[in-house]
């Protein structure tokens, strides 16, 4: 009698452990402003005076600043298509620098 309790007990004790109270909620995902992104990536090549691999990235975030921010987005546009055509670390470094100010 004594080992059916004890059976019983820990049947329920598992049912209810696994299938109690807690829901498992995927986490959520972590939403930067595109804004400051773009900042944060305009002054790390203001710093370095190279665009790189970085060239589609900084393409997509201007075009989400042209779409958040079309005032910004406008101030910053000839300098960023210019520093996009430089090739020469020093202007780029100035063109970055530029454009972060205005952000």
């Amino acid at each position: 009698m004594k080992t059916w309790k004890i059976a019983l007990c820990c049947s329920v004790a598992l049912a209810l452990g696994c299938t109690g109270g807690a829901t498992n909620n995927p986490p959520s995902e972590r939403v930067t402003p595109t804004g400051v992104t773009f900042k944060q990536n305009i002054e790390s090549v203001a710093k370095s005076g190279e665009i790189g691999s970085n060239a589609p990235e900084l393409n997509t975030e201007f075009e989400e600043l042209q779409k958040s921010d079309p005032t910004k987005a406008d101030a910053v546009k000839p300098q960023f298509d210019e520093m996009m055509k430089a090739s020469n670390p020093a202007k780029v470094k100035q063109l970055a620098g530029d454009i972060a100010k205005k952000l």
